[in-house]
């Protein structure tokens, strides 16, 4: 059975919207994978389906990356597999912002990374009903 959390995220999905909330959060991260050199930098901001970073390198989209890190000074690592699904120069600068979405990750680890940013999400970022929402359950058609 499915709870009341579940069934927002799938109809946020749905909707077009993320499907786990994002936290502006800057963390040190590591990263590599096969057609690339690992490296450190820092997160931009993470949800539980996935993590945006900043790199050195240009990332191909699709490519697969190895992804370490920590969500606070005491807290266990965390690794995932993760994969590029958008790449964006940084102007004046040889950076890359870099979205990726994990393939490959524990359900453990994302319930820690979701219960992170739900704890630590302000207020104001939370999602909240949009027009479309309240209209969506109701027995007709409604063209907004």
């Amino acid at each position: 059975m499915e709870n009341r959390i579940e069934r927002m995220e799938k109809k946020a999905f749905v909707l077009g919207r993320r499907e786990f909330p994002r936290l502006n959060l800057h963390v040190p991260v590591r990263f590599g994978g096969e057609e690339s050199r690992f490296q450190d930098s820092l997160t931009k901001d993470l949800g539980g389906g996935g993590v945006r970073l900043v790199s050195r390198e240009f990332l191909p989209v699709n490519s697969k990356l190895k992804i370490e890190f920590f969500l606070g000074p005491a807290s266990e690592g965390l690794t995932a597999v993760g994969k590029v699904v958008w790449i964006q120069k940084l102007p004046y600068s040889y950076q890359h912002d870099v979205g990726i979405q994990f393939m490959d990750i524990s359900a453990p680890n994302r319930k820690r990374i979701s219960h992170f940013v739900e704890q630590n999400i302000a207020p104001s970022e939370r999602p909240s009903a949009t027009k479309q929402d309240v209209y969506r359950d109701l027995p007709y058609t409604v063209s907004l």
